[in-house]
């Protein structure tokens, strides 16, 4: 196996049994579970045991991120009103631009003094000066410590 391959299988499984809440004890080979098989191969099998104490220290070291997308904005396109949903970590403060197609920045959402958990900002399609924008297409760029990706959206007004 290479070091490449171990570590694959230490971040994957770590990332399982964090999401899952599943005990790295439990990693177990095919053969573990039917008997019938060969696999994961002797070099492999031979290496769990040490692979399941690389995973414990895995899963201690790992950073959670503080914000992340709870689900995409919603609805998307939109007519009067588009939703963020994040989940937070930690209590922070949050703000979210929104820029026009030619960069500018037309508003900014902020949600200050944040507990942890899902929460929720939206958008209802007007600029800082309370002003309706129009029908076209939006960039939302979340907060910058935040590592979160631009997100597109497409404002249809009737």
């Amino acid at each position: 196996m290479t070091p490449e391959s171990r570590e694959s299988i230490m971040q994957l499984f770590g990332w399982i049994s964090d999401v899952y809440q599943q005990n790295p004890a439990v990693l177990l080979g095919h053969r573990d579970y039917f008997g019938t098989t060969a696999c994961p191969g002797n070099n492999v099998w031979y290496e769990l045991p040490s692979i399941r104490i690389d995973i414990v220290d895995y899963i201690e070291s790992m950073e959670i991120p503080p914000i992340s997308f709870f689900q995409p904005a919603f609805p998307n396109p939109f007519s009067t009103q588009v939703t963020f949903s994040v989940e937070l970590t930690n209590g922070t403060d949050l703000y979210i631009d929104i820029f026009d197609l030619l960069g500018r920045k037309v508003k900014t959402l902020y949600g200050t003094g944040l507990m942890p958990g899902i929460k929720y900002l939206s958008w209802d399609g007007k600029n800082d000066l309370g002003e309706k924008l129009s029908n076209g297409m939006y960039f939302a760029q979340p907060d910058k410590n935040s590592n979160l990706e631009m997100v597109k959206l497409v404002m249809m007004k009737n």
